[in-house]
């Protein structure tokens, strides 16, 4: 964890029920970051379906957070995945999920509505909304 959720981690852990932190193990990489993202994203959403079915109908409740990268995994993962062409969450690991924390998600423009990918807006929403963006 890093800086931004340890203490998030802390405050959950004194003022809850018990719980277990976990980090998502990918590679968490600048230069290719396109390919990062989709690794973690694929993890992610793999750990989640996996222990979705080890509880049988009554999943632990599970708080996500990440943290620039790792808020674009976790978005990318709860909007579908790597879709069509990779895994997606099982309705059963999406009733786990109680809460999703977000720490400087560079996905994030305050102004614009957010569309999934593969959207008839494309990944970032119309081109003309986006005119000048780096």
């Amino acid at each position: 964890m890093g800086d931004q959720i340890a203490p998030l981690a802390s405050k959950v852990s004194t003022e809850a029920y018990p719980t277990y932190f976990e980090a998502l193990n990918y590679p968490a990489t600048a230069p290719d970051y396109l390919q990062s993202v989709a690794s973690g994203s694929t993890a992610l959403i793999n750990e989640l379906n996996y222990l979705s079915t080890l509880c049988g109908g009554c999943g632990p409740a599970v708080i996500i957070a990440g943290h620039s990268q790792g808020a674009n995994v976790i978005s990318d993962a709860l909007g579908n995945g790597q879709w069509p062409q990779g895994p997606t969450l099982t309705a059963q690991a999406q009733k786990m999920i109680s809460a999703v924390v977000f720490y400087g998600d560079p996905q994030y423009w305050p102004t614009d509505a957010w569309n999934a990918p593969y959207s008839p807006g494309g990944l970032w929403g119309p081109a003309e909304e986006h005119a000048g963006r780096g």
